[in-house]
């Protein structure tokens, strides 16, 4: 067994910045282990990566817990996004067609199946809504699915303006007014794509027309 230290920096006003680290158990010493995911709410921070996850009150000292941990790979499964709306956090993964969710700020964690059983690495927060879209080629490349506790069965499919062949990342701007997705379209650049979900009324309508 060992220890992973994975430098932070940390800053008030993006022009000073200190230093600090966290130090996260290794099982094995040569195990493959990261963070990538970073977020924040009531007075905690929560990092994720893809076998653990963290929480802290101060940024010095950690509290792991193990979180979606594959018995078929040494890589556990690869964490996408993160979205936090109070004390629930959605963690999305682009290895299986499910998502992780936490109802206590990260101290314990269920994994419940995506909607449609699709593969939905994005996902944002906004006006008090958790917001899944799918991308690699999938059916529904063009549908996002809205829910306001992300527990399974309370979410509605609600189609995008946008779509994407590619997984990209999902941004909100305003905090509610746009949506957008950074995505590499296929033979071109990294493009910025915006688009907003549209309602249930437009889409009856939508239904209507067809």
């Amino acid at each position: 067994s060992g220890i992973l230290t994975i430098p932070l920096y940390v800053s008030t006003d993006g022009e000073k910045w200190e230093v600090g680290e966290f130090k996260s158990p290794l099982i094995k010493k040569d195990e493959v282990n990261w963070f990538n995911l970073f977020g924040y709410s009531n007075g905690t921070y929560i990092l994720a990566g893809n076998k653990f996850s963290a929480r802290s009150d101060d940024l010095k000292s950690w509290i792991t817990i193990g979180i979606g941990q594959s018995s078929t790979s040494e890589y556990g499964i690869q964490k996408a996004a993160m979205a936090i709306i109070d004390n629930v956090i959605v963690l999305t993964t682009v290895s299986i067609p499910s998502y992780f969710r936490s109802s206590d700020l990260g101290k314990s964690w269920q994994e419940i199946a995506a909607p449609n059983s699709s593969y939905l690495p994005n996902i944002v927060a906004s006006n008090g809504h958790f917001i899944l879209t799918s991308s690699n080629y999938q059916r529904d490349a063009s549908y996002s699915y809205s829910s306001t506790d992300a527990l399974s069965g309370n979410w509605k499919s609600t189609k995008m303006n946008i779509s994407s062949d590619s997984w990209g990342n999902l941004y909100v701007v305003k905090s509610g007014e746009s949506i957008f997705l950074l995505t590499n379209e296929l033979g071109s650049d990294r493009k910025l794509l915006e688009g907003k979900p549209k309602t249930e009324a437009e889409m009856a309508l939508e239904r209507k027309l067809i």
